[in-house]
């Protein structure tokens, strides 16, 4: 049996198509990443890099349990476990390289086109440009490949052919801006829609309907998709609190963002981890510590038991150092301000 750890996204659904391609037995293990279920300590048992898909093999080598993850991983090692898929020995070479093409290459640079011209917070050109050049010049890579073929690796349908077609199958999210985002890639238009004909991939789409995942793109659904946004730079008093911080008790604090000017953002990074000291002289507080949240943006939270105590800080230590750098206008591009918070749980990352 295959336990199959799922969320409805590009690679976990290559593997739902060979799944259902070789009638291999599997559960679904539905893994909704809007809600950061793939950080919890439970899957990164099975992933310790927190992505799906994984899949664990009850019957693995030696009748063990076996985990493995990413897509082109588990294509291969379920490949070469039921022996389907893999094409000819004389081309191994060829499903090799294609298959690790579209791992390193068409797989992440499609994912990063959607990403900065979806999901990114700030629309930045270079970003975008790269991306999806990128994108589109391993879409030309392909298309010239298929030219006379009907699969891209030998004359059968093969593990390659499913890899390709998990993230070919949102080329409208990578190529956005036409109704026909294949058209300057033909070869690629013939190959698809011939792979979406195959009866497997009907079923291999409703994978996992039977599950209500979370489809809002809310705060807690970017702290989850994007944790390497959510860099700690001090921390006192609590541990890894991207993922803990429910574990405070207090409901009180004092958020402060600020925006570093371009070039320096080592300066911010070093005063806030020199602030430590000044906390540490200041009573009341429960846990103090700053963070990261974009290139060149940060955050400090600073959190008490009571009202009391959070606004006897607002002119505390940390604060006048704070002002003394405004002060001086080498570090930040605007005045920050200091909001206090009295319910915690609106601001603290999740």
């Amino acid at each position: 049996m295959i336990r199959f750890y799922f969320h409805p996204t590009p690679n976990p659904a290559k593997i739902a198509l060979f799944l259902e391609e070789t009638g291999l037995a599997y559960e679904v293990v539905p893994v909704d990443t809007s809600r950061g279920e793939q950080h919890t300590p439970e899957f990164r048992a099975i992933n310790p890099n927190g992505k799906v898909p994984a899949i664990v093999d009850t019957d693995g080598p030696g009748g063990r349990e076996t985990r493995v993850f990413d897509s082109g991983a588990i294509l291969l090692y379920l490949a070469e476990k039921t022996g389907q898929l893999l094409g000819s020995p004389d081309n191994r070479g060829e499903l090799l390289s294609w298959l690790f093409y579209i791992a390193s290459g068409l797989g992440p640079f499609s994912g990063q086109a959607v990403h900065f011209q979806r999901a990114a917070p700030e629309k930045l050109p270079y970003a975008i440009n790269r991306y999806r050049r990128e994108a589109e010049r391993h879409y030309g890579v392909l298309d010239k490949h298929l030219e006379g073929r009907s699969f891209i690796v030998g004359t059968s349908f093969t593990i390659v052919d499913i890899s390709a077609w998990g993230w070919i199958d949102r080329a409208k999210f990578v190529l956005p801006g036409s109704d026909d985002p294949l058209a300057s890639f033909r070869n690629i238009k013939r190959w698809f829609q011939s792979i979406d004909e195959r009866p497997a991939v009907d079923k291999a789409r409703k994978v996992g309907s039977d599950h209500l995942f979370k489809k809002e793109v809310d705060e807690e659904t970017r702290r989850a998709l994007f944790p390497s946004n959510c860099v700690g730079l001090v921390a006192r008093g609590i541990d890894d609190y991207c993922q803990r911080w429910e574990k405070m008790m207090s409901k009180f604090a004092l958020y402060v963002p600020l925006q570093a000017k371009p070039g320096m953002e080592k300066q911010v990074a070093d005063f806030l981890r020199s602030a430590v000291p000044l906390v540490d002289a200041e009573a009341g507080t429960i846990s103090w510590f700053a963070i990261q949240e974009g290139p060149s943006s940060f955050a400090i939270f600073d959190t008490f038991n009571d009202e009391a105590g959070r606004d006897a800080h607002l002119n505390g230590k940390v604060a006048a150092a704070l002002m003394e750098k405004v002060k001086a206008g080498d570090m930040f591009t605007k005045t920050p301000e200091i909001h206090k918070l009295e319910i915690l749980a609106d601001k603290l990352p999740k």
